[in-house]
């Protein structure tokens, strides 16, 4: 079996001369803070271009690096969350005060980073990860040569415009930029009010009863997706035309829903592979149905693993 691919970094840049927000973060704890924004930064580019932040990864963070201790200590006080550090109580916002938790002086370096925009404040605490705009361009230069790179749409921070062919945004529509297939990662389940029959082996008779798939629903939307796809590289393709495309756009998401319901294809799996058929120079001109993609299912997942695990 293949080891999976880290999405991580073996190295990241490190410019010779800083811009003022690390001089001011040396100013004002030492080498010792810049030394500790320089492991937060490995740790990030070792996740990959953000790493998560918690009471628990503070506390083995802080203990890796030799500065844990008691120096900082969280108290409530009037029902007010605090922060004491140097005696001082420094009130946060609910939920806040533990992610600058940990022990030692890495709080205080941590909490300066972010109020001097070394880190992304919002990103921090709407989600505790540790990244900002400028981490997250370094990491996507650096992986412009790998097969696949997959972002996290909710934490994406800088702009689309420039992204390289290989990076897969995860996102929560389908998107027709052919870069990227962005479709809802949960599952709407929305169906008409029509109930279906079921035949003896348990599967929905769909000759009897035919359900209709809502626009907004994820068989329909990954069929339009391949329509679209289709109008590009094939335009004249005679099932794509006017009068038969809301036809076959329902037939096709059928197919699509057998492929997810019933086979039990993993939603996000199938996300990599929708997006592999359609943008493959060989695969595009062949997987040109929701049927032919159920079919071509197992082939096509083959590939992805074998283009992720850069064989």
């Amino acid at each position: 079996m293949a080891r999976p691919v880290s999405e991580g970094l073996p190295y990241f840049p490190l410019d010779v001369a800083l811009d003022e927000k690390f001089e001011l973060i040396e100013a004002e704890f030492g080498l010792t803070g810049f030394a500790v924004v320089i492991k937060l930064l490995q740790r990030i580019y070792a996740n990959g271009y953000y790493c998560k932040w918690n009471h628990e990864v503070a506390l083995l963070f802080t203990k890796s690096i030799g500065l844990g201790g008691n120096a900082v200590s969280s108290v409530i006080n009037n029902g007010v969350s605090c922060l004491s550090v140097g005696g001082h109580d420094v009130p946060q916002k609910n939920g806040v005060v533990s992610l600058f938790s940990g022990g030692g002086i890495v709080p205080e370096i941590l909490r300066a980073s972010i109020n001097r925009g070394i880190f992304d404040k919002t990103m921090f605490e709407k989600y505790s990860i540790l990244t900002s705009k400028g981490i997250q361009e370094r990491y996507l230069e650096a992986t412009k040569r790998r097969k696949l790179v997959k972002i996290e749409k909710a934490y994406l921070l800088v702009s689309g415009d420039n992204f390289s062919d290989n990076v897969y945004i995860n996102s929560e529509n389908v998107c027709n930029n052919s870069k990227n297939v962005d479709i809802n990662s949960q599952r709407k389940g929305k169906e008409s009010n029509i109930s279906c029959s079921n035949s003896p082996d348990g599967e929905r008779n769909e000759k009897k009863v035919k359900k209709v798939f809502p626009k907004d629903s994820d068989p329909y939307k990954a069929a339009k997706y391949i329509a679209d796809k289709i109008a590009k590289h094939t335009p004249n393709y005679p099932h794509i035309k006017p009068a038969v495309l809301e036809k076959n756009l329902q037939n096709w998401a059928a197919h699509i829903d057998s492929l997810l319901r019933l086979d039990g294809v993993d939603f996000d799996e199938f996300k990599l592979v929708l997006q592999f058929s359609q943008t493959d120079p060989f695969w595009q001109t062949n997987i040109m149905s929701g049927k032919k993609l159920r079919m071509q299912y197992g082939q096509l997942l083959a590939k992805v693993n074998a283009k992720m695990n850069g064989d």
